[in-house]
């Protein structure tokens, strides 16, 4: 009998996530693993989850249930342990890391057998080219570039160029960066120009969001603007990205165009905003959203 076979393996970190805002703090779980998986968690498809944390962490993810079926959970020595500090303007934070997690390895995923494989990493160093390679041989990946280009100086979180570039973006269907990041990607402050860099690479499909502003979705040598959906009192936007992208490729799996499913990702993205922590609803709440015309900003 074969491995079971998913619609999508998300890998990447649980953390650990002390979230401060002007109104509130609150320490709850994060990482890709947790909001990119929550946000699919009513909907129609078969999900795993590959991530790591440590043992003495555990209290910190037990009331989502993170043993659950479809989980695997490498323990490590410590937890990726972050704080984000957000100010009126929520497209803006300021992070700080408390602790850095083991990597991820490819014994992690090897069992795993799904039709897209998304990798968010959170730091440098989370991910390897095998566990990517090995992913790009048994279906579509997907990428989250954020962590690839961040190191930990001290507590502090900065960027670092990303010396797997040329290897990894190959071997990638489709790549999401916000703004700031393709352009410390790529080294170009225009979006057409970041796009042109990443697609010598063979990327497929680019996504650079630009927080309330909406995203740029290139894919076929076209470029599509996709609008935000105006949130006029943001909660929290701690894991936006993640959202979007959950929104994303189940948009694709279920046969939708770039535009829809970019309009899809955008409406799940401004939902999750309006409480803390993460997406909770279902694809008709998303497509309710997305047929509110007058919620959309452009």
């Amino acid at each position: 009998m074969g491995k079971p076979h998913n619609d999508i393996c998300c890998i990447g970190h649980a953390t650990v996530d002390r979230v401060i805002t002007p109104e509130s703090v609150h320490v709850m779980p994060g990482g890709t693993a947790y909001y990119f998986s929550s946000a699919l968690k009513a909907f129609d498809i078969s999900l795993s989850v590959a991530t790591s944390f440590a043992q003495h962490d555990s209290a910190v993810f037990d009331a989502y249930g993170f043993d659950g079926e479809g989980w695997v959970i490498s323990p490590g020595r410590y937890s990726h342990f972050f704080e984000n500090e957000y100010n009126a303007n929520r497209d803006y934070r300021k992070q700080r890391v408390l602790s850095q997690g083991d990597p991820l390895r490819l014994e992690d995923i090897s069992a795993i057998r799904a039709s897209w494989y998304h990798f968010g990493p959170l730091l440098a160093g989370d991910i390897s080219e095998d566990l990517v390679d090995w992913a790009a041989g048994q279906g579509k990946v997907s990428l989250d570039i954020q962590g690839c280009i961040r190191k930990v100086e001290g507590v502090q979180v900065v960027h670092n160029q990303w010396d797997k570039a040329s290897s990894i973006l190959p071997l990638v269907t489709t790549l999401k960066a916000n703004y700031e990041e393709a352009r410390l990607l790529t080294g170009f402050k225009r979006i057409k120009d970041s796009i042109k860099y990443l697609e010598q690479f063979g990327v497929e499909e680019i996504i650079i969001t630009l927080g309330s502003n909406g995203a740029i979705i290139h894919e076929k040598g076209q470029s599509r603007f996709i609008p935000a959906f105006f949130v006029q009192t943001p909660a929290d936007t701690t894991g936006c990205g993640d959202t979007f992208m959950a929104g994303y490729l189940y948009s694709k799996l279920k046969g939708a165009n770039t535009c829809e499913a970019g309009r899809f990702a955008a409406a799940m993205a401004a939902l999750k905003t309006h409480r803390h922590g993460p997406f909770v609803g279902s694809p008709a709440d998303v497509q309710a959203w997305c047929n509110t015309a007058d919620s959309v900003i452009g």
